[in-house]
């Protein structure tokens, strides 16, 4: 892939819009020198990662549930994903996301060298079933060449979401930064909601005063329990988080014949520590509405969920 300069950098000199650079890079993955810091140095509690989800992976042997889980992953994986069908790769999946203009992806490298050291990944759009526009089982033309796969069904651009974080450096410590960049124009698709449940970020890993903030947004929306708060306060805002994942075997919690051994990822999720938006604290912040929430509208949930579904 061809070395191209930091986004940031073009921005700054490029006469292009947003929506246009966001298309140019949504065609071609962007892989820059390593240039922001995706964590301080410094010890102490805020740069410790918070344990989240537990994602199942595979079913794995008796056998192997005491190995070392990235030594089983080399067993029954083929490069961290299911091997039930080899043109599927995460390089496939990536495309996909690109091709849709759903995100932009920057892949950095470790400095003189050509391994990817962090990446970024900003979502721009999430497509549901309606804007589909199509029967979900007919498939899209990939037009990214060098794929095996030349194309697509809607349960494999949803695939892609999960399967796009299918990469591990040499250390296995690679982490993502993750930032949702999207207009609110309806309620999300169930499953970006799950989406966001397994690889998103939680209220613990918030600064004090942005935790201050989230309250004074979730009291706005009179703590509202029907939608995720805490997932429209990263969107409205557009905060971002840092994201890791590690091979596990799943904790046998009924030491009995019922306990099924899996091999999975287990999601670590982070403050950014270099991130700095003054207009976050809670003297400052501009309170936003969720705009499609029931209780915005006035009406009840089964008339509000009616109304969803036309």
């Amino acid at each position: 892939m061809e070395i191209v300069p930091v986004p940031g950098k073009a921005l700054a000199t490029s006469p292009i819009t947003p929506n246009q650079l966001a298309r140019k890079q949504a065609q071609e993955i962007t892989f820059s020198p390593e240039s922001i810091p995706i964590a301080t140095s410094s010890g102490g509690e805020k740069n410790k990662f918070l344990e989240t989800s537990f994602i199942s992976t595979i079913i794995i042997e008796d056998i192997h549930k005491d190995n070392d889980p990235y030594e089983i992953a080399t067993i029954y994986l083929n490069n961290h994903l299911h091997p039930s069908n080899n043109d599927k790769t995460r390089e496939w999946y990536e495309a996909i996301l690109l091709e849709t203009e759903s995100i932009i992806l920057v892949h950095y490298l470790r400095m003189n060298t050509n391994i990817i050291a962090y990446s970024k990944f900003q979502i721009y759009k999430i497509i549901s079933y309606k804007e589909w526009g199509m029967d979900l089982s007919k498939p899209r033309k990939l037009q990214r060449e060098g794929f095996n796969n030349k194309y697509f069904q809607y349960s494999e651009y949803i695939e892609a979401w999960h399967n796009v974080f299918a990469f591990q450096n040499n250390n296995n410590s690679h982490k993502w930064l993750i930032q949702i960049k999207i207009p609110i124009k309806g309620e999300f698709p169930n499953w970006f909601k799950n989406w966001f449940q397994l690889w998103g970020s939680r209220t613990e890993i918030l600064p004090p005063n942005i935790q201050t903030s989230q309250r004074k947004f979730i009291d706005y929306n009179n703590s509202d329990t029907r939608i995720d708060l805490h997932m429209y306060f990263m969107v409205l805002y557009q905060i971002p988080w840092i994201m890791k994942w590690s091979y596990q075997i799943s904790d046998d919690y009924t030491n009995n014949w019922e306990y099924i051994p899996k091999l999975g990822r287990q999601v670590y999720i982070k403050w950014w520590d270099v991130y700095e938006n003054k207009s976050l604290d809670p003297e400052s912040i501009k309170i936003k509405r969720v705009p499609f929430s029931p209780l915005e509208a006035g009406i009840s949930m089964t008339d509000y969920i009616n109304k969803m579904r036309q």
